[in-house]
């Protein structure tokens, strides 16, 4: 019987690994992995198709991780089946492997719309390596690309494809890109930058058809428009979003909801088994409740809190929050908690914008709930500290929108209580 199991081998494996072995030197770990590659950052999977990154710099750890930690990887395996009651689990080579202590890192997959010919050549996800080195294999040929979706993921995907001279159009079906993360207004500036570069943005669309090439009806040659108009492409993304991987979970009696429910020590609701990353439901201290954090850093620390309790800790995850810091199309966009499209009822919406930036904070009383800075975003570490500690903002709200609103501008008392938390 292995002592520990983790299914999936992503960034909250090296976290639940960490936190292991911190407690537990011998036991044996044992990993499966449905990739090939050790962990590495999905995120920046854009850059390894523009070729900026090679597939060693774009890893988080490498085998000697493995190796110093004496785990056992089972690269290219896949998990079909669970039987919590007996312990084990069933590989898609009819292996079964028995535990002790499971962790589920299972990951979160695409979503794919029902959409007739998704199955051509030329159309692809950009959620993994797997995805982009299959992109690259047809680059040669690409001329015009449709990213289906305006999100994270399919305004990534435009960027990386912009870079290698491809004509990009984006179809998405809401009103403005990226409209889960940013305001109208804040969005605005990010597709100023995307129309400056040739992106084409069709909004309040989708997709109904991918159509072959009347030379090769098995290859991508245009798509069908929700209107009826028809796009000619050669390549189509589809970037429509991302749902948890909860089916090994639920098919063995493991409650869930839209991920895999786990308490505030990483476990579900069947002792011995844990979960952690994008295929759970971890604790939002902001809004007091669990729910999906699709964040690395969470991910990781999501690992190594269930990790910890698998060798029989009693470490409490501490929760986190929604947060996005990334650059698109050369503009940084930071934004944590609550943003203005999502803010809480009663709530009050501060912003100012001037060129190519926007901030905008949530009140709750006097309260920062949430925060979007565009463009600039050198005070983002503040504007967390104050929404990390619940900070009442009434002596300084004025401040807040001020381009030169710094640590400066706190009160003496609280500028102090900052410094000493900061050194303790």
């Amino acid at each position: 019987m292995t002592k520990y199991l983790i299914i999936g081998g992503s960034i909250g494996t090296l976290g639940a690994i960490e936190g292991i072995r911190k407690l537990d030197l011998r036991g044996e770990i044992v990993v499966v992995s449905e990739e090939r590659q050790t962990p590495y950052s999905r995120p920046s999977i854009g850059k390894y198709l523009e070729g900026d990154l090679s597939e060693a710099s774009l890893g988080f750890g490498s085998s000697d991780f493995w190796a110093t930690n004496d785990v056992k990887v089972l690269h290219g395996s896949k998990a079909v089946s669970l039987d919590a009651e007996g312990k084990r689990v069933q590989l898609d080579d009819g292996r079964f492997l028995t535990f002790d202590k499971l962790l589920l890192a299972t990951g979160a997959k695409p979503i794919l719309p029902r959409i007739n010919g998704l199955e051509k050549v030329g159309v692809h996800t950009f959620s993994g390596l797997s995805d982009v080195q299959a992109i690259r294999g047809q680059l040669s040929r690409a001329h015009q690309a449709i990213v289906v979706g305006g999100g994270l993921i399919g305004v990534a995907a435009a960027e990386a494809l912009v870079n290698l001279k491809i004509e990009v159009a984006v179809v998405e079906l809401r009103n403005w890109l990226l409209s889960l993360l940013l305001s109208r207004d804040a969005a605005a500036i990010i597709e100023g930058a995307m129309r400056q570069r040739g992106v084409s943005i069709m909004t309040g669309l989708s997709v109904k058809e991918v159509e072959g090439r009347k030379d090769q009806p098995s290859e991508v040659g245009k798509v069908v428009l929700s209107d009826d108009s028809r796009v000619d492409c050669d390549l189509v993304i589809m970037a429509v979003g991302v749902t948890p991987r909860k089916e090994l979970a639920a098919q063995a009696g493991v409650k869930t909801n839209r991920g895999i429910l786990v308490d505030r020590f990483m476990e579900t609701s069947i002792q011995g088994i844990y979960a952690c990353g994008d295929a759970a439901e971890g604790y939002d201290f902001l809004e007091a409740k669990n729910q999906v954090l699709a964040l690395w850093p969470l991910a990781r620390l999501g690992g190594r809190v269930a990790g910890s309790n698998m060798a029989g800790g009693k470490t409490e995850y501490p929760g986190g929050i929604s947060m996005s810091a990334m650059r698109y199309f050369g503009i940084p966009v930071v934004s944590a908690g609550n943003g203005a499209q999502t803010a809480p009822e009663g709530s009050e919406i501060l912003s100012s914008s001037s060129k190519n930036a926007r901030r905008e904070i949530v009140l709750v009383g006097d309260r920062v709930v949430g925060f979007t800075l565009v463009g600039d975003v050198e005070p983002a570490g503040l504007f967390l500290n104050l929404l990390q500690t619940r900070t009442v903002v009434s002596a300084f709200r004025s401040t807040l929108l001020d381009p030169n609103f710094s640590f400066a501008n706190l009160p003496e008392s609280l500028r102090r209580r900052t410094l000493m938390e900061a050194w303790a």
